[in-house]
């Protein structure tokens, strides 16, 4: 993601309990969708929809971000490689070690945004197990208030 603010965009289906983000970043766009399962119809929430799918264009947006920048490496990698047999090459060269350092910071920036992808994804898991405690929570006390309502 740029540094500038991006734009997000949602979009509710309350009869399918379905919600879709779009993040647009510099033109480009990332979706997220959200989908509530049949068993939590009784519970289904926008607010709860429009969580999950953002994180999820977010995720889609890292992805991008790890394809272009893997993308960087292998040209990086491959100018490297082309290069290291010459004769007149000298890895202690200003350039070699400028070449050397934009490789490890793609490697870097890699493994970084791998982390953020599997924190969202981690965030999502443990957001979606924490409602589905919540709802069955709720659907315990619905019962037992219609219990004591047909007592």
């Amino acid at each position: 993601m740029s540094r500038k603010k991006h734009k997000v965009d949602f979009y509710w289906d309350e009869e399918r309990g379905m919600c879709r983000c779009t993040l647009t970043d510099n033109g480009v766009k990332y979706n997220g969708f959200a989908f509530c399962h049949p068993t939590d119809m009784d519970m289904k929430s926008q607010k709860t929809g429009e969580e999950i799918a953002y994180n999820r264009a977010l995720i889609s947006a890292l992805k991008a971000k790890k394809k272009e920048l893997k993308l960087e490496l292998r040209g990086l990698l491959g100018y490297y490689y082309a290069i290291q047999h010459n004769p007149q090459f000298n890895p202690k060269s200003y350039e070699a070690k400028m070449l050397y350092r934009q490789i490890r910071m793609r490697q870097d920036d890699i493994e970084s945004v791998d982390e953020g992808i599997g924190g969202l994804e981690l965030y999502i898991k443990s957001y979606i197990k924490e409602k589905d405690k919540f709802y069955e929570s709720i659907r315990q006390m619905r019962q037992k208030n219609e219990q004591i309502k047909n007592d």
